[in-house]
């Protein structure tokens, strides 16, 4: 019988029976596998097992979501020609030109209000694992089936805002290259029935970096329109009259919203940070878009 610290029993029996003759059963609720072999061969089964029987790396990820105004991503310098997918007046875009201390450069604009975070996740998963981060709400939904002729209620629950997931495999250099998935989805109605109708805005993205780097994954792009109203003091406020003195106008305002991603390589030993222990400057990533951006109505 050996004892497993870190590999699946049915995977490890696996490998094994291709090497040595006999019986090999795995149990799972020991975390162990049961070799009945040749004891010549039993050397050789210990040798793979210590091989085999290792951590797999951890990774940190760190999402981040700010809200910029107005001109604040051209002042950041982000480049959105290389796949921005138009979506009437939202898409969905992606980067691979940034070089400047975007972070530093984000705290200024929120000094200034011309930028804003919206929310700060952190998920752990490890080597070849997809870990998840929501940014939004879970919106109850009330769903009817019928069983056996009776009418039974059920609650669903539907995911609004940014999905993001994202599965790390780390190389023996200490690269990490990630598959990124993040899901944009907003109600934009409900049906008679009461159930919402989901717009959902979909991109699928490779990315390559080492440990403690910054990319800048995608970002949501909107029209917001401010009407604002300028009236001559007193004379405006005149009931019906007060009309004839004020001016309306409306304007356009861009705004959009990206996501940071920071991953970090986790010492599995000291529960300590591969690189800089806080996300570093945003720099040029490796991308290869392999899904377009799809707007879904459910």
């Amino acid at each position: 019988m050996y004892r497993l610290n870190y590999a699946n029993p049915s995977d490890m029996a696996a490998v094994l029976s291709g090497f040595v003759t006999g019986k090999i059963s795995p149990d799972a609720r020991t975390s162990s596998v049961a070799v009945m072999a040749p004891q010549s061969q039993h050397a050789q089964v210990l040798e793979l097992i210590e091989a085999l029987d290792t951590a797999l790396p951890q990774v940190l990820i760190e999402a981040r979501l700010e809200e910029l105004s107005g001109d604040a991503g051209k002042k950041l310098g982000l480049d959105w020609s290389f796949g921005g997918i138009s979506l009437g007046h939202n898409s969905l875009g992606q980067i691979v030109d940034v070089s400047i201390d975007i972070l530093a450069n984000l705290s200024i604009l929120e000094e200034k209000g011309e930028a804003s975070l919206i929310s700060r996740q952190h998920t752990f998963t490890v080597d070849g694992k997809t870990g998840k981060i929501l940014i939004g709400d879970r919106i109850p939904v009330l769903v009817q089936e019928v069983r056996d002729g009776q009418v039974v209620n059920r609650v669903d629950f539907i995911n609004a805002g940014v999905e993001l997931s994202i599965t790390p495999k780390v190389s023996n250099d200490g690269t990490i290259t990630a598959s990124v998935k993040p899901v944009i989805s907003s109600i934009v109605g409900w049906t008679p029935q009461n159930y919402p109708q989901i717009r959902t805005r979909e991109l699928e993205t490779i990315v390559s970096l080492t440990s403690g780097q910054t990319a800048v994954i995608g970002g949501l792009l909107h029209k917001d329109e401010i009407e604002s109203i300028a009236k001559i003091p007193l004379l405006g406020d005149i009931p019906l009259l007060g009309e004839l003195f004020k001016h309306k106008t409306s304007t356009e305002v861009d705004t959009e919203v990206v996501m940071l991603i920071t991953a970090w390589q986790v010492n599995p030993d000291q529960r300590t940070v591969v690189g800089p222990a806080k996300p570093g400057d945003a720099f040029p990533v490796t991308i290869e878009p392999t899904e377009s951006a799809v707007p879904v109505a459910k």
